[in-house]
């Protein structure tokens, strides 16, 4: 199966910020009983090295090898080489047998694999990042052909943003479902019947993912306002639909496990929610800003 070599770094994207929310979870879970200034000092240390010497290169590495293919079509594994994989297997085998075989202490797992987990979620948001920047690019492209070759084609590149809007409010509406069915198995497999974060998530994926890109789909008809600028003030708001997603998360798998929250990791929590709600803010102005200039015109 080949797709565009621009949507190798968006399954780079994916795959990445599920190892790292998987990783990043496991830390979490297990620090309620070890927060203290030197442990969160030690893991923002391990985050900042994994990032730097490690990741952050991997990201770099691989979007230079990807947007250099010469073929736009590219099998969908390219998102990674074969050394690439192997790393990733690696790492995974070893960190399932550490666990499995207590091979280390509740503490180094709550320390190192917070921080380990942090850069692992930073590369996918990174590799997120790489693929609306090549997607922003081509956009831009697109409409400085337009510009030269007449109207029919300023109608193709509107019909493309809209079409855009469609396929993303598609993935919304998935993932939304899933997250619906995990929670209903998830607090069924607990035997849990409280309150929990975890019930409102699908909602506000539905809501702020599917229903907000069907309503840019019939703006841009209406209005057609996109433009560059646009694409990169996406970008904030997706980020922020899915930081606060990965927080409500967070809480919720914590609540429904009934576990003990120290107030430094439920202060940490709500402000990770809070910086998500803000971006998702920041961003709805702006767009609303842009579609009022656009009937301006």
């Amino acid at each position: 199966m080949k797709v565009k070599k621009s949507t190798l770094l968006l399954i780079a994207s994916v795959v990445w910020l599920i190892a790292g929310f998987n990783v990043l979870r496991i830390g979490v879970q297990t620090y309620s009983e070890y927060v203290t200034v030197w442990n969160g000092l030690l893991s923002v240390l391990i985050f900042a090295i994994f990032h730097q010497f490690v990741f952050g290169k991997l990201v770099k590495k691989h979007t230079t090898r990807i947007l250099g293919y010469v073929e736009e079509k590219q099998l969908f594994f390219k998102f990674f080489d074969i050394k690439s994989f192997i790393i990733m297997a690696v790492m995974m085998g070893g960190g399932i047998a550490v666990r499995n075989l207590h091979l280390a202490s509740n503490h180094f797992i709550a320390v190192f694999y917070t921080g380990l987990g942090a850069a692992l979620f930073l590369a996918g948001i990174l590799f997120g990042v790489n693929y609306y920047k090549e997607v922003a690019a081509k956009q831009v492209k697109k409409k400085m052909s337009d510009a030269v070759h007449g109207s029919q084609k300023t109608t193709m590149t509107g019909e493309w943003i809209m079409k855009r809007y469609a396929n993303i409010s598609i993935v919304y509406a998935i993932v939304a479902m899933i997250f619906g069915v995990f929670y209903r198995e998830f607090t069924k497999f607990n035997a849990f019947t409280g309150d929990t974060t975890l019930s409102v998530m699908h909602t506000h994926y539905f809501m702020l993912g599917m229903v907000f890109f069907l309503l840019m789909l019939l703006l841009e008809k209406s209005f057609s306002f996109s433009n560059t600028k646009t694409s990169q003030v996406l970008l904030i708001y997706h980020i922020g639909l899915n930081i606060t997603g990965a927080a409500f998360l967070v809480r919720g798998i914590l609540q429904v496990q009934s576990a003990e929250v120290s107030s430094a990791l439920n202060a940490s929590i709500s402000g990770i929610a809070g910086i998500g709600h803000m971006l998702l803010g920041i961003s709805i102005v702006v767009i609303l800003l842009q579609v009022k200039k656009s009937i301006a015109k």
